[in-house]
């Protein structure tokens, strides 16, 4: 994700065309959003309970405790999902409309963002089963995502595309950006760093800013 931004986004808003109030109106609207997303829906604290109720419980010679919940999906695991889907196909599809016909950028961000929607599919479908959410609920929820995403990109390549070289295209590029920093730096990082650490974890983070790198040059990219 940070190589897509990198090699694909921050080029269309660091040029001469962009505006230094357009860059900034739409990066500080996106940094507000999350910072508002994580106010008005915080992250459920008790998966550590969760843990302890179950190591307890085998200490004890019993079973696994069962996950607790009432079934109710977990706004403030979904609710921010779908934000971050709907804005990750908003750029997708201005990659695409932006790429001159070619659709090289299109094609990066597709690569790119869907190894972290896999991750990030899993993880929320896990926190709801830990809710007690019925695997029917889950589904609906996991379908319900990857719509979103597409709505996300049908709006990228019509709606906004239209405005290109306007400062609110720039805005929106800039806005999309801010609110995939956010997620990589404040949620994925903190999560991976949540695990012992390997030898290899820095060779995967460099192997994931390199792909997207060779995937452009061999589409030709400059």
């Amino acid at each position: 994700m940070l190589s897509a931004c990198a090699n694909e986004l921050l080029p269309k808003v660091s040029g001469n065309d962009c505006g230094i109030g357009a860059l900034s109106l739409g990066f500080g609207g996106g940094m507000l959003l999350m910072m508002a997303v994580r106010k008005f829906f915080p992250e459920d604290d008790d998966d550590d309970d969760d843990d302890d109720d179950k190591k307890e419980s085998l200490l004890e010679g019993g079973k696994a405790a069962e996950p607790k919940g009432d079934g109710v999906i977990p706004c403030g695991t979904v609710v921010p999902m779908i934000i971050d889907f709907v804005l990750d196909g908003v750029l997708i599809g201005l990659g695409y409309a932006a790429g001159g016909g070619d659709g090289d950028s299109g094609f990066i961000l597709v690569v790119s963002l869907s190894v972290e929607k896999i991750t990030l599919g899993s993880s929320t479908t896990f926190a709801m089963k830990k809710k007690g959410v019925s695997t029917p609920k889950a589904l609906a929820v996991v379908i319900m995502l990857a719509a979103s995403m597409f709505a996300g990109g049908a709006i990228g390549a019509t709606v906004v595309a239209s405005l290109q070289g306007q400062p609110i295209f720039y805005s929106a590029i800039a806005f999309g950006v801010a609110a995939l920093l956010w997620l990589v730096t404040e949620e994925l990082l903190e999560e991976a760093h949540s695990v012992k650490d390997t030898p290899m974890t820095p060779v995967y983070f460099f192997a994931g800013f390199l792909i997207p790198m060779v995937l452009d040059k061999l589409g030709g990219g400059d």
